[in-house]
């Protein structure tokens, strides 16, 4: 669970910078802090984590408690929008884009997302084995996963991805795969502590 506020110094290790740079910032305001009764500076973790997403800084490093979802889909139109789409229903969400497929398996090592998004072309079926590996590798952790550009009836099928977009979706169909993806890890219970799961 992430902590609620910051030291000065803990959140300048957070966002990579100095702590003089730090202070720099705060004092432009643009990173709002409150002083304790001792006088000392404390960064709310709201705070910080929109500081760092507006100024594009790596926020890995304090989304312990914020859903992650991992995107491996090339085509970038489509991946926009599911971005796009994810942002909107889950502002808190914390994004990542593998961009190839062996930039994938760093990343479930790295990231450890509660959601993965992946293409199903050319064949949904061939995303079984995928989908098992993916589970076993983050196991105990529970994932889901998504398939996007499949053929009709490919999610849900077992071993296989959760659920599934077919080719060229309009943005209500894109609306409520994410709904039904994302939002429903947010929804389920969720037993290991070290990953909680708030909306």
């Amino acid at each position: 669970m992430a902590k609620r506020a910051y030291t000065s110094g803990e959140a300048a290790r957070l966002c990579g910078l100095s702590l003089s740079t730090l202070k720099r910032w705060i004092r432009r305001g643009a990173l709002r802090t409150y002083r304790t009764p001792g006088g000392d500076i404390r960064v709310p973790h709201e705070h910080l984590r929109d500081f760092m997403r507006e100024f594009d800084l790596p926020v890995h490093r304090l989304t312990e408690d914020e859903p992650r979802v991992l995107l491996r889909v090339s085509d970038a139109g489509l991946r926009r929008t599911l971005m796009r789409e994810i942002r909107a229903q889950v502002p808190h969400a914390v994004l990542e884009a593998a961009e190839a497929d062996l930039d994938l398996g760093f990343s479930l090592a790295s990231f450890q997302p509660w959601v993965v998004i992946l293409e199903a072309k050319p064949d949904a079926q061939a995303l079984v084995p995928v989908c098992q590996r993916i589970q076993r590798f983050l196991a105990p952790a529970p994932v889901r996963i998504g398939a996007v550009n499949a053929q009709a009836g490919a999610g849900g099928c077992d071993g296989g991805p959760d659920l599934a977009l077919e080719e060229q979706p309009d943005s209500e169909e894109v609306r409520l795969f994410v709904d039904q993806l994302v939002g429903a890890v947010l929804a389920e219970p969720y037993e290991d502590s070290s990953r909680r799961r708030s909306a």
